[in-house]
């Protein structure tokens, strides 16, 4: 190979490594430069044990225990598993997100994220309640990606992420009261002011009363209260104090067992079309629908 040939193929290789470089890492050094600083990359999730979620004027403070999140300041409240789970995803998909900045104006910050009653002011906690980071979320795009800005900063950024629909709940609470298999309830027990009686289903399924005497049953008469006892979600949350709840006289106990259940429900006094009741395994308050409580109360002749 003469001298001139390995010259010429020596600025190619020359040429090739350059372009290489060129369009990979010095092209992605370049584009990263002007890139905004992600200031979610720097939390660590497992540091985060309470999130303030300021919407509307309301405030809500959820914090850590195990793998649940808690509405505080109530130690029994828990919001929705798959709520929960939203918020763990979010934590380790946002660190690696773009951001892309809209707007470094203050004055345009209404133009992206809403007046200020509509802002989403955030900011997660660690465990001492310390500030590890607070932003502002405000709308989506057609395509549901999230314009937030930094508390206390002019800039405005877009990122690919639905922050909206994470963060953003009219009610926190889990109103989940019973959810078993209905199908695994095999006695009931009802107790009024003024009268008790329990029913039992047989190995084929039949029900019949067995205290205080026996007595026939008729399954379709106690269908819905198998519903009620298997599958109950409140109306609303009220405040959780027992004054004027009258759950201390429990009005109405009806008791579901079974196969891995036992599921009591106590019922108090009524608040509008709604009536006060507790699990008899936990204190907290629920409101459910007075339509409910009447299917509840059930008498014997009206079983046969």
């Amino acid at each position: 190979m003469s001298r001139k040939n390995i010259i010429l193929g020596g600025i190619l290789i020359i040429l090739i490594i350059l372009v290489y470089f060129y369009q990979g890492p010095l092209e992605k050094w370049q584009s990263n430069i002007n890139k905004p600083n992600n200031f979610f990359s720097n939390i660590n999730q497992n540091d985060v044990k309470k999130i303030e979620i300021n919407y509307n004027e309301k405030n809500t403070v959820l914090e850590k225990t195990d793998s649940k999140w808690r509405i505080l300041p109530n130690k029994d409240l828990y919001i929705l598993k798959s709520d929960a789970d939203n918020i763990d995803k979010t934590f380790k998909e946002i660190k690696n997100i773009n951001l892309e900045l809209v707007s470094n104006n203050k004055e345009n910050k209404n133009n992206f994220l809403f007046s200020d009653e509509k802002w989403v002011e955030i900011k997660f906690l660690d465990e001492n309640s310390n500030l590890l980071t607070d932003f502002s979320i405000g709308k989506s795009d057609y395509e549901g990606n999230t314009y937030l800005t930094k508390n206390n900063s002019d800039n405005t950024y877009l990122i690919n992420y639905d922050l909206r629909s994470i963060f953003i709940k009219s009610d926190w609470y889990d109103k989940n009261i019973f959810s078993v298999n209905k199908n695994d309830i095999s006695k009931i027990r009802f107790q009024y002011p003024d009268s008790e009686f329990i029913i039992e289903k047989n190995n084929k399924g039949d029900w019949s009363g067995i205290r205080p005497f026996i007595f026939t049953v008729n399954k379709a008469n106690i269908e819905k209260v198998l519903d009620i006892m298997s599958s109950l979600k409140a109306e609303e949350i009220p405040e959780q104090k027992f004054a004027g709840t009258g759950l201390e006289k429990n009005q109405i106990i009806i008791e579901a067992t079974g196969k891995d259940i036992n599921n009591i429900l106590m019922v108090g006094n009524k608040k509008d079309k709604m009536y006060y009741a507790k699990k008899g395994d936990s204190d907290i308050i629920y409101l459910i629908k007075e339509t409910v409580v009447n299917e509840l109360r059930k008498e014997i002749n009206k079983l046969k």
